[in-house]
């Protein structure tokens, strides 16, 4: 089992928020030699986002996960974009929401086939959190020219009282909203460049506007002839009050609803109808507006009556995924996965019932000192190669790879594709340090240090006993020898039927990277791409040679994980890596049972007794070498520390296990600072836990300075010392138990020592061994 003391830590792969670690360089190149042009490049260092190259969202007014897109939490701070995730209401594109997030993306201004893409991010890995950095293809079918138009207004601001306003909205009244074309919208932006004249604007000169949108109107019930809308815009009046007292806005529709709204301009007949800025009650109307036409681009419209809006949509979806299209996911991860994770994936033939994907399964790989990463793809024809920190993670050569140009998308999204819930996102963020792009082919391999790196290391596990159980009429027949493993959920009982498994995993390390389940399966799941659920069973006395259903033992309520199983599935491979390691910090048996998810669903797997196929096994991923952050003790450097300190101390395992025998007070040096944020991970196990055990660091060698100690045990209690909860004491002979303690909690400052306690000054006879120490920044 795993203790984790209160307060709850928050796993966050973000160490170092507030550091601008952004580095330029005179000419970036890709970790992979070769010949190459940079062809897009983003470092985020201005206070705005840029027009020119970024919008708000993807080609359409939606966003997939439980929350909507909100350009307030979309910004740009210290070198970097940061899209925070929020629990408050928002609607997006006509659909309402109860949290926040954002997705920005380079439709229609950036696209690129083949290459090399990159990306440096970090983001927190907390529940919820679904952050990306991948493609999608644009084959540039945007419609008619004719049907693009934007309108801009313009006020002057000089009349306005000086001092900050506590209201200012603007009024815009349509005219006509046009009946076809998908709902009708308008995005309302802010114009820093107010230089455009009302008899000068034409589509060629118009102004770039800030992405970052004030308001959204969308719908019929939004957008309706001859009735006024109202939206505020205070903030921006604010903003230009303190600067040139000028207030330029863009009307504009970015998603593609090939549906025009007309509404009044300044030299409507209908004094009503016309622009309007109310502030604190006084009304201004435009100085200038005027509308622009992508059709006649140099032509000016600013006489008219009305200004138009309208976007258009080509026959087809520039953006499909059918054909020569692919969906890439570069780097996603969920949060529920912790820091440090992600995922490679790539998807085609829609979202339907024909969609098919292909995916790397979790890549696990070491964090640094700021808990940023660079994921990068190298695409050429037939084949994709995905990169972290320029280690070459997952390959996928074939047929399907794009052939189309695509365009770049960075979103925080919540929830997840697999329905994930959501905890804990208010506040949490996805910062993005750079996006680069570079046109060119690789030669050869990588050079040392990047590129095509060694692939992960990994101990497995066969399974020891595997057998499905069937219900019904069926309920006392037994099927261990059969060579297959079947799942099915039915409202006949006949024919539903559950996988147990059992492994043995006492060998493997509890501090693997990551721990998972692969199975191999006999055909595609029926039907088709159905989820698979993992469940704990905490009885491991069942042998695959008698159990039935009747006699199965039941299964914890609270799955391990699940996720859903693809055609395209060749391993079906799904992360386990908390129950297995209670399991190994346990009795060191692990089982678990398998079911599907609905009514008819249906999957098979090979079994142990198959020879056509694999049999189950667990798949633990290790840390590369060099990269353990566990404390490496030597005997040499030990020392007593306390007057009371009798006993015995001797270490092992190659430096990473204290074993106290006796009365026994120890230290050896460690010169740490301690912050609000460090976390003291370690394994405790023993037969004798004596008056006191302990472990902590000192700045004094004082050990009457107790404080500084964390009482975990023992027939005591020792005054002063920081005690855990007694439900988490440790209990001698209970084996193995991982301890995380908030030491940042408990005290701060500059320390010398790493102390470790075994009390027992009236029987001598504590055991007791503390194995696999860190100190993190958590």
């Amino acid at each position: 089992m795993s203790k984790i003391i209160t307060p709850a830590r928050v796993a966050y792969a973000s160490l170092a928020l507030a550091l601008n670690l952004a580095t330029s360089y005179a000419q970036p190149t890709p970790p992979l030699p070769g010949s190459w042009t940079l062809t897009f490049e983003e470092n985020f260092d201005g206070s705005n986002l840029d027009g020119d190259q970024w919008r708000v969202g993807q080609h359409y007014p939606g966003i997939a996960g439980s929350g909507g897109t909100d350009p307030e939490q979309i910004t740009l701070e210290d070198g970097a974009l940061k899209i925070t995730a929020a629990e408050k209401p928002t609607v997006y594109g006509g659909t309402s929401y109860n949290y926040a997030c954002g997705e920005i993306s380079t439709f229609k201004l950036f696209k690129q086939k083949y290459g090399y893409f990159e990306c440096r991010m970090r983001y927190h890995a907390v529940q919820g959190m679904w952050p990306a950095f991948w493609l999608m293809p644009d084959r540039a079918e945007y419609g008619w020219d004719g049907k693009y138009r934007e309108s801009y207004l313009k006020f002057d601001l000089s009349s306005v009282t000086a001092g900050s306003v506590s209201s200012a909205v603007l009024k815009l009244t349509p005219t006509n909203v046009e009946s076809s074309g998908g709902q009708p919208n308008i995005l309302v932006k802010k114009c820093a460049d107010d230089s455009w004249t009302e008899t000068g604007l034409n589509w060629n000169n118009r102004p770039t506007p800030d992405p970052l949108y004030i308001d959204q109107l969308y719908g019929t019930s939004v957008l309706v002839a001859n009735t006024t809308v109202d939206v505020d815009v205070t903030d921006y009046i604010n903003q230009e009050l303190a600067g040139d007292e000028t207030a330029s806005f863009a009307l504009v529709d970015s998603f593609m609803r090939s549906r025009t709204i007309t509404l009044a301009s300044r030299e409507h007949g209908t004094t009503s109808y016309r622009p309007q800025l109310v502030i604190d009650g006084q009304t201004i109307y435009p100085s200038a507006d005027a509308y622009a036409l992508k059709s006649a681009p140099t032509t000016n419209y600013g006489t008219q009556t009305t200004l138009l809006v309208s976007d258009a949509y080509g026959n087809f979806d520039t953006a499909h995924t059918f054909g020569d299209g692919n969906e890439v996911d570069i780097m996603e991860s969920l949060g529920r996965w912790g820091p440090d994770r992600t995922q490679h994936a790539v998807h085609w033939d829609g979202y339907s019932t024909s969609h098919k994907s292909v995916d790397s399964g979790h890549i696990a790989y070491p964090g640094d000192g700021d808990d940023y990463h660079t994921y990068g793809l190298y695409w050429e024809s037939g084949r994709y190669e995905f990169y972290v920190d320029g280690v070459k993670t997952y390959e996928w050569v074939n047929a399907e790879v794009m052939e189309t140009e695509a365009f770049i998308i960075l979103s925080l999204q919540l929830g997840g594709w697999d329905g994930s819930v959501i905890e804990d996102v208010d506040g949490r963020s996805l910062e993005v340090d750079y996006v680069r792009a570079w046109s060119g082919t690789k030669s050869g391999t990588a050079t040392p240090g990047g590129g095509e790196g060694p692939a992960p290391t990994y101990t497995t596990v066969s399974v020891d006993e595997d057998v499905y159980v069937r219900a019904g009429d069926y309920a006392d027949n037994n099927y261990g020898s059969e060579v297959e493993l079947l799942s099915k959920t039915l409202s006949d009982m006949d024919y539903t039927r559950q996988t147990y498994l059992k492994f043995d995993v006492s060998s493997l390390d509890p501090h693997s990277e990551r721990i998972e389940l692969v199975l191999d399966p006999v055909v595609g799941p029926s039907p088709i791409e159905t989820r698979i659920y993992v469940k704990e069973c905490d009885v491991d006395s069942w042998s695959e040679s008698t159990i039935t259903f009747n006699n199965k033992p039941g299964y914890v309520a609270d799955m391990v994980n699940s996720r859903r199983m693809k055609t395209t599935d060749t391993d079906f491979v799904i992360d386990i890596t908390n129950y297995a390691r209670e399991q190994i910090n346990g009795d060191g048996t692990m089982s678990i049972v398998i079911h599907s998810e609905i009514d008819g669903s249906y999957t098979r797997f090979h079994s142990r007794e198959s020879t056509t196929g694999n049999a189950p096994y667990l798949r633990a991923t290790l840390a590369p070498a060099g990269s353990s952050n566990y404390i490496v003790l030597n005997l040499g450097d030990m020392s007593g520390y306390s007057t009371q300190d009798s006993g015995s101390g001797s270490v092992s395992g190659d430096g990473l296990s204290v074993t106290l025998s006796g009365n026994t007070w120890k230290k050896f040096p460690l010169s740490y600072a301690v912050t609000s944020d460090t976390v003291l991970q370690f394994t405790v196990e023993g037969s004798d836990a004596g008056e006191i055990i302990g472990i902590g660091l000192d700045e004094n060698n004082d050990y009457q300075d107790n404080v500084r100690v964390v009482a975990l045990g023992g027939s005591q209690i020792w005054t002063g010392a920081y005690a855990i909860d007694p439900a988490d004491q440790y209990t001698a002979g209970s084996g193995p138990v991982s301890y995380e303690i908030p030491l940042g909690s408990i005290y701060t400052g500059s320390m010398s020592y790493l102390v470790f306690v075994g009390d027992d000054d009236a029987n001598a006879s504590t055991s007791i061994t503390f194995s696999n120490i860190e100190l993190i920044e958590d």
